[in-house]
C-alpha cells in the first residue's frame, strides 16, 4: 500500500480513532521489535548478586571437577527426603571425623586454583566487587556476631554451595517436621591482616589458611538462629540434620568437609 494511500484512509477515520491509532502505533512497533532485541543481546555471564561467575577453562583436574559442580548445583533444587531415611546420619565425634575428614592440603590446592590472590586487607576487599559475593544478606544465613577475624565475602561459587547447603538445611527440617533454622556461619574471608591478628589469640591458626582465598566458610554446628526467637529443638538434633545435610554433598563430591572439634564447627571450602 502506498504511502498516499494510507494517508488518504487515515483521514477519512474519525479524530477518536485517528488519536487511538497513533497513540497504540509505539507499543504496537516495540512489541514486534522485541524478540530481534532479544536475539541480539550479547549473552550475560552467570551472575550471583553483583559478582559474577563462570565455569573454569582448562584440563586441570580442579577444574575439570569444578565444571560438574557447576551442574549438579544448577539442577532444581528438591529436598533430601529420601536419604536421610536410607542412610544412618553419623553421630558420635568419631564418626563424624572420620565421615569429614578432607584435610587442609587438599583443600588448599582446590582454593589456590579457583579463589582470588590472597589480599592485605580489608579495604582491598572493596575492590573485588566483581569477584566477591557479600553473603550477609541471604536470608536463610546468619551471621555470627564473634566474627571478628573475617567478613562475610566468598566466590561465587563458594557463595552459591554455601546457599544451596541452607535451603537443603531448612528443606530437610521441613520434611521432618522441624521449624525453620537458619544457619550461623562463623568464618568466611580472611585476610593477611585478619591473620596477623587472629594468631596472636589463636597460635594453632594455619598461615596458609583457605579462608584467604574466599573459597572456604565454617558453619557452627553449637548455635542455631531461630527467627522466631525461641527454641523448640535440641540443638544435638540440628547438628545431626545439618551433618546429614553435608555428607550428601560431600558424597556426590560438590564440596570439602572437615569436622572442627575444637573451633565446633563444620569446614566447608568449595569445590
Amino acid at each position: 500500500m502506498s504511502l498516499k494511500r494510507l494517508c488518504s484512509r487515515l483521514n477519512k477515520l474519525s479524530k477518536q480513532y485517528r488519536y487511538w491509532l497513533l497513540l497504540a502505533y509505539p507499543f504496537v512497533a516495540l512489541l514486534l521489535s522485541f524478540p530481534l532485541f532479544r536475539h541480539c543481546q550479547a549473552p550475560k555471564d552467570n551472575v550471583i548478586g553483583k559478582a559474577k561467575w563462570s565455569a573454569p577453562a582448562g584440563n586441570h583436574p580442579v577444574y575439570r571437577h569444578a565444571r560438574y559442580v557447576d551442574g549438579a548445583l544448577s539442577v532444581i533444587h528438591k529436598p533430601l527426603r529420601e536419604a536421610s531415611k536410607s542412610q544412618e546420619r553419623p553421630r558420635g565425634v568419631a564418626e563424624l571425623a572420620e565421615v569429614f575428614n578432607d584435610l587442609n592440603p587438599e583443600q588448599l590446592a582446590t582454593a589456590e586454583l579457583l579463589g582470588i590472590k590472597p589480599i592485605s586487607d580489608r579495604r582491598a576487599s572493596i575492590s573485588l566487587g566483581d569477584k566477591l559475593e557479600d553473603i550477609s544478606s541471604f536470608s536463610n544465613l546468619c551471621m555470627s556476631d564473634q566474627m571478628t577475624h573475617s567478613v562475610p565475602f566468598l566466590i561465587p561459587r563458594a557463595a552459591r554451595l554455601i546457599s544451596s547447603i541452607a535451603k537443603s538445611f531448612q528443606d530437610s527440617l521441613l520434611v521432618k517436621g522441624y521449624p525453620r533454622y537458619n544457619l550461623v556461619v562463623t568464618s568466611v574471608l580472611r585476610t593477611e591482616e585478619d591473620l596477623s591478628q587472629l594468631r596472636r589469640f589463636n597460635g594453632n591458626a594455619s598461615v596458609n589458611s583457605c579462608h584467604r582465598y574466599g573459597t572456604t566458610f565454617d558453619i557452627t554446628y553449637r548455635r542455631f538462629f531461630d527467627p522466631r526467637q525461641r527454641i523448640d529443638v535440641e540443638e544435638e538434633a540440628l547438628k545431626h540434620i545439618l551433618a546429614e545435610v553435608l555428607r550428601d554433598y560431600h558424597t556426590k563430591q560438590l564440596c570439602y568437609v572437615k569436622y572442627e572439634y575444637r573451633q565446633a564447627c563444620f569446614h566447608i571450602t568449595c569445590r
